[in-house]
C-alpha cells in the first residue's frame, strides 16, 4: 500500500540523479553544464518545476518522477509540487575526498553546487532531500568537441531556459 512518506524517496531519487557524475546533458556533465548557464545567466540559483516541466532538459527527469510514482501507486493528486533548486558557489575549495580535489589542486576553477528536490504533498507536508557536489564549468575544449558534433546548442538552452520567468 502506497504512503506518502514514499515522496522522500523520489527526492533523494531526483537529487541522485542531478549530482550523479554519470548525468549528462548532450554527452557533457549535466551538473558542471547547469552551474555553468547558472553563472551565464548571471544568477546563483535556479530552480525548476517537474510539475510543469516545460523545460526540455527537466522533462525527461519529469517523467522519470511520473513514472515512478504510477509503478508505485502514488496517486497523482498527492504530489501538489516538485521543486529541485540548484544554488552555486563558485570558485571554492572541494574537500579532500572530492573526486574534483586534484583538478583544483591543478589549477582547475572548482565550484560547489547543492541539489535540493522538494515536494510537498496534499497535506501540506514537504519531503526534502540536498546534496552538495563539486564540479566544474564544461571547458572551452568539450565546446568545441560539442561543436564538432552539431550539439552546440545546449549551453543557449539552458541558459535560455534559466531566463524564462516567472520562476518558482
Amino acid at each position: 500500500m502506497p504512503t506518502r512518506s514514499q515522496l522522500a524517496d523520489f527526492t533523494r531519487g531526483i537529487v541522485g540523479r542531478f549530482a550523479s557524475r554519470n548525468n549528462d546533458i548532450d554527452g557533457q556533465w549535466g551538473i558542471g553544464v547547469i552551474v555553468e548557464a547558472i553563472h551565464h545567466a548571471g544568477q546563483s540559483e535556479a530552480a525548476y518545476d517537474f510539475v510543469s516541466a516545460a523545460e526540455p532538459f527537466i522533462r525527461d527527469q519529469a517523467d522519470w518522477l511520473r513514472t515512478r510514482a504510477r509503478d508505485e501507486r502514488i496517486p497523482e493528486s498527492w504530489i501538489e509540487s516538485c521543486i529541485l533548486r540548484i544554488a552555486i558557489e563558485r570558485n571554492t575549495t572541494p574537500p579532500r575526498e572530492s573526486h574534483t580535489h586534484e583538478a583544483w589542486a591543478a589549477g582547475t576553477a572548482v565550484h560547489k553546487a547543492t541539489v535540493t528536490a522538494a515536494i510537498a504533498d496534499d497535506r501540506g507536508r514537504t519531503w526534502s532531500t540536498s546534496e552538495d557536489v563539486w564540479c566544474w564549468d564544461a571547458s572551452d575544449h568539450q565546446l568545441r568537441r560539442a561543436h564538432d558534433r552539431g550539439a552546440e546548442g545546449w549551453l543557449a538552452r539552458v541558459i535560455a531556459t534559466l531566463q524564462r520567468k516567472p520562476r518558482v
